[in-house]
C-alpha cells in the first residue's frame, strides 16, 4: 500500500511540474517596433605566431562602439535597421627586438537594412543594403604613417523558405514565473498563463522613453496587471512585485534562437579604396556574389540553443582600374572564386543574469587570379577556422561585461607558396545599452 501511495504522489508530482512548463521554442514574438541603443567600450588582446619570417607579435588595443538597430517583426514582414560606429586604437609589439612595434587608429561606420517579406507558406523573398565607411591610419615598419581609406555599398535581393525565431520574451516570463512559484509569491502558474505573460512583455518591451523613472512604472503596471486579468492568486503583493521588478531589471537580454531556414540570393556592388603608401593610389572595384545558405536551430531544455549554419558562396571581382605603373597591382587584379563555410553554435543560459556561447567555424576557399604573366598567383586555396568562448554577465538589464576569447587558424596554399598562422585572442567588454 505504501509503495503504490508513493507511486501516486510522484506521478501527480510529475504531471504537476509537467502542466506548469510551457515550452518557449512555441512562441512567436510579434512586434510592430523594437528600438536599440547600446555603447561597447573594450579592451583586447591577440597573438600571431606564423610560419612567416619576422612576423610574430603581439597586439593590444582599446575601442568604443555604438550600435542602433531598429526591429519590426510582424507575420507577413520583417525590417531590421542598423547603424555602427566604431572607433579603436591598438599596437602590435613584435618577438623580433629588430623590427620596430606599430601602432593603428580606425574609425568606421556600418550601415545595414533588410526586409524579408513572408507568405501564409512561410516562404519569402527580400532585399537589403549594406554602406561602409573605413578610415584607418596605420604606422608601417619603418614607422611612417600609411592612411587607408575604404567605402563599400552593396545591395542585395534573395528568396527562400522558413523562418528563424528567437525566444527572448518567453524567456524572461519564464524566470518570472519560476521564480515567483520558488518563493511561493503565487501557487501555480498553466502554460497559458506564462504565454499570456510573455504577450504582455512582448507589448511594452518596445515602448521606449528617456524618462527611465516613468517608463519603469509603466512596465510594472501592466505586469501587475496581467496576473489580475488571468486571475492568477497573489498570496503575497510584496513578493510580487519585488519578483518582477528584479527579473525586468536584471534579467538578461539572451535570446534562444530555433526554426529552419534556406535562402538564396545574390549580392552586388562596388567599393572605392584609398592607400597614401608607397605613393598615394586608389582603386574602384565591382563585385557579384551569388550564395545559398541554410541554418537550423533548436531550443533545449528550455535553457540552451544549439544552431548550424552551412553557406556557399561564389564570387567575381574586377577592378576597374590596371594601378599608376609606379607599384606592383597584385592586389588590383579580376579576382573569381568559391567559399564553403560551416558553422556550429551552443548556447546555455545556467541562469538569467548569465550567458555562455560557444560558436565554431570553418571556411574553406579557392581564388583564381586573372594574371598571366605571375603564375605564384594562378589560384590559391584557403582554410580558416575559428573557436569562440564567450561568457556574458548582466550586472543589470541595461549593463553586462562580457569576455571573449579564442584561437584562430589560418593556412594558404598557393602553388609555390605555402603560409600558416595560428591567432590566440581574448577581449574583454562593458556593454551599456541606452534602451
Amino acid at each position: 500500500m505504501k509503495n503504490v501511495l508513493s507511486f501516486i504522489l510522484l506521478f501527480t508530482l510529475i504531471t504537476s511540474l509537467h502542466s506548469q512548463s510551457y515550452d518557449i521554442s512555441q512562441y512567436r514574438a510579434r512586434f510592430e517596433r523594437r528600438p536599440f541603443l547600446e555603447l561597447d567600450p573594450s579592451l583586447s588582446y591577440s597573438g600571431l605566431l606564423t610560419n612567416q619570417f619576422n612576423q610574430d607579435q603581439h597586439s593590444g588595443g582599446a575601442a568604443l562602439e555604438a550600435l542602433w538597430r531598429e526591429h519590426s517583426n510582424l507575420d507577413e514582414r520583417q525590417t531590421v535597421w542598423t547603424v555602427l560606429g566604431r572607433t579603436s586604437f591598438g599596437r602590435a609589439e613584435f618577438e623580433n627586438p629588430d623590427r620596430q612595434d606599430q601602432s593603428n587608429k580606425q574609425i568606421s561606420i556600418n550601415g545595414t537594412f533588410s526586409q524579408t517579406n513572408y507568405n501564409a507558406k512561410n516562404r519569402f523573398w527580400g532585399f537589403r543594403g549594406n554602406a561602409f565607411v573605413n578610415a584607418i591610419d596605420r604606422d608601417n615598419e619603418f614607422l611612417v604613417s600609411n592612411r587607408f581609406t575604404n567605402i563599400n555599398i552593396q545591395p542585395g535581393i534573395f528568396f527562400g523558405g522558413g523562418r528563424t525565431e528567437f525566444a527572448e520574451d518567453a524567456l524572461l516570463a519564464n524566470w518570472m514565473m519560476d521564480d515567483l512559484l520558488e518563493v511561493g509569491a503565487i501557487s501555480s502558474a498553466t502554460p497559458e498563463q506564462r504565454f499570456a505573460l510573455a504577450q504582455r512583455v512582448t507589448s511594452i518591451i518596445g515602448n521606449r522613453t528617456f524618462d527611465f523613472r516613468r517608463r519603469r512604472i509603466y512596465e510594472l503596471q501592466q505586469l501587475k496587471q496581467l496576473f489580475e486579468e488571468e486571475n492568477i492568486n497573489i498570496s503575497d503583493d510584496f513578493l510580487l512585485f519585488a519578483i518582477l521588478n528584479d527579473n525586468w531589471a536584471f534579467a538578461n537580454r539572451a535570446a534562444l534562437p530555433h526554426g529552419k531556414q534556406w535562402v538564396v540570393g545574390v549580392d552586388g556592388g562596388g567599393s572605392y579604396s584609398f592607400a597614401s603608401l608607397p605613393v598615394a593610389t586608389d582603386n574602384f572595384l565591382v563585385f557579384v556574389e551569388p550564395y545559398v545558405r541554410f541554418e537550423s536551430a533548436k531550443i533545449r531544455h528550455n535553457n540552451a540553443s544549439t544552431s548550424l549554419f552551412a553557406q556557399l558562396r561564389g564570387f567575381y571581382r574586377d577592378n576597374l582600374d590596371e594601378g599608376n605603373g609606379q607599384t606592383p597591382v597584385f592586389s588590383l587584379l579580376t579576382q573569381s572564386g568559391v567559399s564553403l563555410s560551416l558553422g556550429h553554435s551552443y548556447v546555455w543560459l545556467p541562469m538569467s543574469r548569465t550567458t555562455l556561447r560557444w560558436n565554431n567555424a570553418v571556411n574553406l576557399g579557392f581564388t583564381s587570379f586573372d594574371a598571366d604573366n605571375i603564375p605564384n598567383l594562378n589560384n590559391e586555396w584557403t582554410t580558416n577556422w575559428q573557436s569562440v568562448l564567450s561568457w556574458n554577465y548582466f550586472i543589470s538589464y541595461t549593463w553586462r561585461l562580457s569576455l571573449d576569447a579564442g584561437i584562430q587558424a589560418t593556412f594558404i596554399n598557393r602553388e609555390f607558396d605555402k603560409s600558416e598562422a595560428i591567432r590566440p585572442f581574448f577581449n574583454l567588454r562593458s556593454t551599456i545599452a541606452i534602451f
